[in-house]
């Protein structure tokens, strides 16, 4: 518990230092203290909603700049069971979550560059269901958003016995892409086909009328005796 808590108080430490030219841009990152209460506060009250509406659990993550960007990391795990199209659409749901909290709040103004976009977000979701993990490795077992590259991965990759696995890599903007089209054919099929309640209004299976016979409650005909 207390490893934990201490991982919490750093985990939006900010670092400022120039990375050299060439370098990789995630080398020689300095984490310095610093008061990030109210980026803290804006990002676990998002955590909260995710757990709730998304089944999302945050594990760790920080906060760190180096020259002129910032570079918030999250990392998360899930029991939800999903093929691409579906964590596809998590992914760029819980990354436009995150940028619209950011980039219309009083501390993402502290951040640059301004506004954030994808490229400023690392964020990891390992699905961790009993089922992908024994019973169908095909679903999706590992997601990833890296440098405004986005990365599927099947069960099958944290299967070492087998020597294969299925995954796709497509940049950011294109899941964002297909995610935003395939909500708008479903909405446009919706408009032209609105939904029907069927009624059966006075119609019954088993009249109570007939001679000889009443209708139980489930439905079945019994002879009066």
């Amino acid at each position: 518990m207390m490893i934990r808590l201490l991982f919490l108080c750093l985990m939006f430490a900010v670092g400022c230092k120039r990375e050299p030219e060439g370098s990789h841009p995630y080398e020689d990152r300095v984490l310095i203290q610093y008061n990030t209460e109210d980026l803290s506060e804006l990002v676990y009250d998002y955590i909260a909603e995710l757990k709730h509406d998304n089944h999302l659990f945050f594990e760790t993550g920080y906060i760190a700049s180096g020259a002129n960007e910032s570079i918030l990391r999250l990392e998360f795990s899930t029991q939800n069971i999903m093929e691409l199209s579906e964590a596809r659409a998590l992914l760029v749901d819980t990354v436009e979550g995150m940028l619209s909290r950011l980039n219309n709040s009083r501390v993402g103004f502290s951040l640059q560059p301004y506004p954030l976009t994808a490229d400023q977000l690392e964020l990891y979701i390992d699905f961790q269901s009993f089922h992908g993990v024994h019973v169908d490795p095909f679903f999706i077992g590992w997601v990833a958003l890296e440098q405004g590259m986005a990365y599927y991965y099947a069960f099958n990759l944290e299967n070492d016995r087998l020597d294969f696995w299925n995954s796709r890599t497509e940049p950011y903007a294109k899941s964002r892409s297909f995610v935003m089209l395939e909500r708008q054919g479903e909405a446009k099929y919706k408009a032209k086909h609105p939904h029907k309640e069927k009624k059966l209004g006075d119609t019954h299976f088993y009249p109570e009328n007939v001679a000889g016979t009443k209708r139980s409650p489930i439905g079945k005909n019994f002879h009066n005796t």
